[in-house]
C-alpha cells in the first residue's frame, strides 16, 4: 500500500494548497486501512514488535508533516516539533477513529475539520 502514505507534490504550493493535499492524504491512507492499524494497535498492546512496528510508522508520517511544510515550520527547534506533533496527533489513525465513530462524523465532515485546525495551527508559527 505505499501509494496510500505518499503525499502528492511533498512540499510544494502555497499553505492552503499544502494543507489540503496533506489532509487529503490522510484521510485516503485512514478510510482505507484504518480497520488494519487498529488490528495492529491492538496487537501492540501484547507484542513488542509489533509496538515498535507502530512507532516506525507513527515517526515516518511525523517525517512526512517535516517534509510537507518545511519552510512553513518555525525555525526554533523545540517549537516546531511541537507544531509536529500535534499535527501527527490530529491526523492519526486514532483521531480518525475518534471523528468517524466516537463523533460520528462523515469522512468529508472529518476533512473540513483537519483542514480548518491545520490551518489554524499553521497560522500560528
Amino acid at each position: 500500500f505505499p501509494e496510500l502514505f505518499a503525499i502528492p507534490d511533498i512540499g510544494t504550493g502555497s499553505l492552503d494548497e499544502r494543507v489540503e493535499r496533506f489532509v487529503d492524504a490522510r484521510v485516503r491512507l485512514h478510510e482505507t486501512l484504518h480497520p488494519m492499524a487498529l488490528h495492529m494497535q491492538a496487537q501492540a498492546a501484547r507484542d513488542a514488535d509489533a509496538s515498535d512496528f507502530l512507532d516506525g510508522i507513527r515517526h515516518a508520517l511525523a517525517d512526512q508533516v517535516r517534509q510537507h511544510f518545511a519552510g512553513l515550520l518555525d525555525d526554533d527547534p523545540e517549537r516546531r516539533e511541537d507544531v509536529v506533533a500535534a499535527i501527527a496527533a490530529l491526523t492519526s489513525v486514532e483521531s480518525w477513529q475518534r471523528f468517524r465513530h466516537s463523533h460520528r462524523r462523515s469522512p468529508d465532515q472529518t476533512r473540513r475539520a483537519w483542514r480548518k485546525a491545520l490551518a489554524g495551527i499553521l497560522a500560528q508559527t
